[in-house]
């Protein structure tokens, strides 16, 4: 019972008890494999900057974001533990907090001193429009949030240094924050 195996060119022969048995042979080499594996690499080492650059180095997009989360954070907490919040943002000074609602106010509401949200310094609040006082681009305008985390229909207006625009839009019922681009008006 003589058993032999010879290769020719991409097949395996073996001969066993008269029978010629062929089975071809497929599959990558090692070269094949290492070079594939370092186009992928030279292909992410030129394509992650690019897109790093895209969706969090934009001041415009990240105050966005940061202004959601912040908004939605006050709404969830608000609901959370059954207490009307009061949300203040300051557009002179492109910074929002917010203070428990008390029964007494005094004139002028400063910030406390943690809990302030402080927007990039090439983004501005150009100004916000709200369904019960209008349209507000000075000041410290202040929207109130209930227990149910509730707030009336307010439009937060950013712009960066080049004069791109994006528009916040806060509905009273629904629990997210719509983002608009450029300068969105209420029809």
């Amino acid at each position: 019972m003589p058993l032999w195996v010879l290769r020719i060119e991409g097949e395996l022969r073996f001969k066993s008890n008269g029978v010629v048995t062929v089975k071809r042979l497929s599959g990558f080499t090692l070269l094949e494999l290492i070079i594939v594996v370092a186009l992928i690499g030279l292909l992410l080492v030129v394509s992650v900057p690019a897109m790093r650059d895209t969706l969090f180095d934009d001041p415009l997009k990240s105050a966005s974001r940061k202004i959601i989360g912040y908004v939605g954070g006050v709404r969830e907490k608000a609901i959370r533990e059954q207490q009307s919040y009061l949300l203040y943002i300051d557009i002179d000074e492109n910074r929002l907090w917010y203070i428990q609602e008390r029964e007494e106010r005094p004139g002028k509401q400063e910030p406390p001193e943690e809990g302030v949200l402080q927007l990039h310094e090439d983004v501005d609040l150009r100004d916000i429009w709200a369904k019960a006082t209008g349209t507000t681009s000075r000041g410290v305008p202040e929207l109130w949030i209930s227990r149910q985390g509730y707030l009336d229909q307010t439009i937060l207006h950013l712009e960066n240094d080049d004069g791109d625009g994006l528009s916040l839009v806060i509905s009273p019922l629904l629990p997210g924050i719509e983002v608009q681009e450029g300068y969105y008006e209420i029809q």
